[in-house]
């Protein structure tokens, strides 16, 4: 059944996201037009936002080693590489993905 294949995918799930109903898009939007310039937003830090609380807070344990890994790397690795550079994905280094390169998941 479709309803047991979703429960089980969502059982796999390890970072909740608490954004409701407004998805990426709309949260990338709205912290661009939060930043004077408008420049681009950065993945993990998207990522990262639709994890926090309205209080600014992740409740999670383990998303919040992850948050803690988004922030080192922001600062040590990629200061001065630029933000839109594929091989300096901030995310996939936090969350440890090894996808074999040239492969696309989604």
């Amino acid at each position: 059944m479709v309803s047991n294949k979703g429960r089980e995918q969502r059982k796999n799930n390890k970072y909740n996201h608490r954004m409701s109903r407004k998805g990426y898009a709309n949260l990338t939007e709205e912290m661009k037009a939060s930043t004077s310039n408008g420049e681009l937003i950065d993945r993990a830090l998207v990522w990262k936002k639709a994890r926090t609380t309205k209080d600014g807070e992740i409740p999670d344990i383990d998303t919040k080693e992850v948050a803690n890994k988004i922030d080192n790397l922001l600062v040590s690795k990629c200061a001065s590489h630029s933000m839109d550079n594929v091989t300096c994905d901030i995310l996939s280094q936090a969350i440890g993905g090894n996808d074999p390169s040239g492969r696309i998941r989604g």
